[in-house]
Order: structure tokens, then sequence, then C-alpha cells
């Protein structure tokens, strides 16, 4: 017998066609989910996904929920969502301090040096130059493909993909900064999250493994 429900930490929405959306955290503030790839944030023009990441946290909790950050369709892990106008306007505000730290895997192609810098300015679409600076460590180097641990400073629109497109090191699944190479997902996950609870200042940690589906590419 299927014993999910909603307060469980793996409740499966009917429409979500499979998708699991583990919740690692929740109080009366926020929640703490695990994005997988695939599945949006929130809807956006011309989208017609039955759920997304917001609905699917609405249905769980029962109540109209806000959204605070976003990873694009294609990218898994780590995601807040908040439960109430106070809390989702101080982590906005958290974020736009640079008081939020998060950390991605990527899956690169090529053999990028140990670290780095990439310290590039990224072009917006109103013509206008963006500050933007991403460091990074190999964690595991080969030739065809290497695992970094990414610290974008800034969250600059699609930032990793592009800083990454431009030093030569394209991620695998990225056929619009990189090239077709048949990897059937973006290779970027959001790995490590921390930031000031919005009611108590408290330091909130969370940390995702690589999804099993990353661990393949390097195979």
């Amino acid at each position: 017998m299927d014993t999910d429900t909603p307060e469980s930490p793996r409740y499966r929405h009917p429409d979500v066609c499979g998708m699991d959306v583990p919740i690692l955290y929740r109080d009366d503030a926020l929640v703490v989910v695990e994005k997988p790839s695939g599945m949006l944030v929130h809807r956006s023009q011309g989208s017609r996904d039955p759920v997304t990441v917001m609905t699917f946290v609405r249905d769980v909790v029962g109540a109209h929920v806000h959204p605070v950050h976003r990873l694009d369709r294609q990218t898994s892990g780590l995601l807040i969502v908040a439960l109430t106008k106070d809390a989702s306007r101080i982590l906005f505000d958290s974020f736009q301090r640079g008081r939020v730290a998060k950390r991605y895997l990527a899956m690169v192609h090529g053999q990028p040096p140990r670290q780095g810098r990439i310290d590039t300015p990224l072009l917006k679409h109103n013509g206008a130059w963006q500050e933007a600076l991403t460091e990074f460590v190999t964690l595991q180097g080969h030739p065809d493909c290497s695992l970094l641990l990414v610290t974008p400073t800034q969250g600059r629109r699609h930032q990793i993909r592009r800083h990454f497109q431009g030093i030569g090191h394209p991620l695998f699944g990225d056929d619009q900064y990189g090239h077709p190479d048949g990897a059937d997902r973006l290779a970027l996950h959001a790995c490590e999250l921390q930031f000031p609870h919005p009611a108590s200042g408290d330091i909130m940690s969370f940390a995702s493994a690589l999804p099993a589906d990353l661990c393949d590419i390097s195979q």
C-alpha cells in the first residue's frame, strides 16, 4: 500500500509524471526542497507544465507560497520556497545583500585547471554589462570530462553556463551554450545552500549529493 502523504518527505503529486520533490526542511516560514531536473520552479510565459515546484509545495502545505530564487528547468538541487510574504521579503533581501552562499556541482567538457576564477562581465538583454565572478575547484579531472565544485559570487542569468562556455569548457547537456553531446540533462546541481533564517537569523545549512544521473555522465 502507498503510504505517501502530503506530510511525508517524498510526497508525489499525481501530475508530476513520476518526479519526486524531496522536502529537506519545513517550518512556518519556509521549505527547502531538492528540485529535480526537468521541473520548472514556477510557470513562465508559454509553458504548459501541469506541476511546478511552486504548485507542488503549495499542494503539500495547503497554502499559498512565495518564490525566493530560481533554478533553470534542467538544473537540479536545493531551492528555498517561502511560506509567508515577510519571509519572502527577508530572504530576497538576503540574496540581494550577498548573505546567501550557494555552491554547485558541474560536469564540464575537458579538463580545466585544478582551481580558478572566472571574472568576466556578462551582457544583459538590455545591452548593459553586469559584474560576474565564478570560482571553481576541480574535484575529478579527466581529459574528456571533469567534475567541478563551483561558487558563483553573483546570480546572473546562466552565469555558470556562460562562464564555462567562455573558457572552452561548456557543461555537459548544455545545448544553448555548448554543443549537443548526448547527455540527457544539463550537468548542473545546486549542492550547498547556506542562509540566515528569516525569523530567527540562525544560519541554515543544507547539502545535496550529486544525483545518480549525473554520475552516469562521467562513466
